[in-house]
């Protein structure tokens, strides 16, 4: 699935996604596309991440035997939390594609949709994890939780080894995949946030209940007031 022989490096990009988008037709399923900075880093809602050195900023590329797009956020934020926790790091979900620790945003993943006609073409998935970096104060790094400092190269290299291996199966079983990232989910069904009760849990929204009115809501930031 994954290989690093499949691995083209940056120094700069503006965005290791935008560059996957613009150019698929020419790459292999399965490549990586390394930045050590992202001058136009993006989240979610095309929120801005912010992508210094020392952080491990990559796109992953999916050309074949597609599936939902949400398969792949939850696969790659279940492989997160299993590099971090060798790293003795005990992370968590943040719904639907942020990791945190603590409080604080650590990783984050933005999956992308490439169609033509209609039609879904590819996938493209890129991550975001604070490793060396400095991060603003609602941020934190691998280095500040551990006091560690780590290559990044090394934890590309646990994370492409983990992913394939969680790949194999969770492609024949993606009902446990979408178990696993609700476990890890900081906030579960029937939690409250600032007066909202959550009823129902989605890859792509949440149900919540405040006075008797049901709300559909696309971003946690909807009830935190971000």
């Amino acid at each position: 699935m994954l290989e690093i022989s499949k691995l083209i490096s940056f120094d700069k990009i503006n965005s290791t996604n935008t560059y996957v988008k613009e150019n698929y037709k020419n790459l292999d399923n399965g490549t990586i596309v390394l930045a050590k900075v992202q001058t136009q880093g993006r989240g979610r809602l095309g929120r801005v991440w912010i992508s210094q050195e020392g952080g491990l900023w990559f796109s992953i590329l999916f050309k074949k035997n597609l599936k939902h797009p949400n398969f792949y956020t939850k696969l790659s934020a279940i492989t997160l939390l299993s590099i971090l926790k060798n790293l003795k790091i005990s992370a968590k979900i943040k719904w639907p594609n942020d990791i945190f620790f603590k409080g604080k945003k650590l990783s984050g993943i933005l999956t992308e949709i490439i169609s033509k006609n209609g039609k879904v073409q590819a996938i493209v998935v890129g991550i975001g994890l604070n490793v060396n970096n400095e991060t603003p104060p609602e941020g934190t790094s691998v280095l500040k939780v551990t006091g560690k400092k780590f290559e990044n190269d090394l934890i590309l290299e646990m994370f492409i080894d983990k992913f394939n291996i969680y790949y194999k199966f969770f492609r024949l079983f993606p009902f446990l995949l979408t178990i696993a990232w609700k476990k890890n989910l900081i906030f579960k069904r029937n939690d409250t946030i600032n007066g909202y009760k959550i009823k129902k849990i989605t890859s792509e929204y949440l149900i919540v209940e405040k006075n008797g009115l049901n709300k559909k809501i696309k971003s946690i930031h909807e009830l935190e007031g971000g």
